[in-house]
């Protein structure tokens, strides 16, 4: 029996790559937008690995997504 609240439809289940590149990219998005990163900083590819414990292609696929959005510019051989 579904308990779910009316009018609220359930959420689908995501693959679990899904969830995490999810995951990380709403956190690190709303660090961005709530100035927790500031304008001008590095983002290093393997601190952001050790920071949210996933695989340097989910990071590097989150940091695709913030690119494309205009949050963060990256660099060859500096960081993002």
């Amino acid at each position: 029996m579904d308990q779910s609240s009316p009018g609220v439809a359930p959420v689908p289940h995501a693959p679990a790559e899904a969830g995490l590149h999810a995951r990380v990219l709403d956190h690190l998005g709303t660090d961005i937008c709530g100035g927790l990163v500031a304008a001008g900083s590095v983002l290093n590819i393997d601190d952001l690995v050790e920071r949210y414990g996933v695989s340097r292609s989910v990071i590097r696929e989150v940091l695709r997504v913030l690119a494309s959005m205009g949050f963060v510019e990256t660099r060859r051989r500096s960081g993002s």
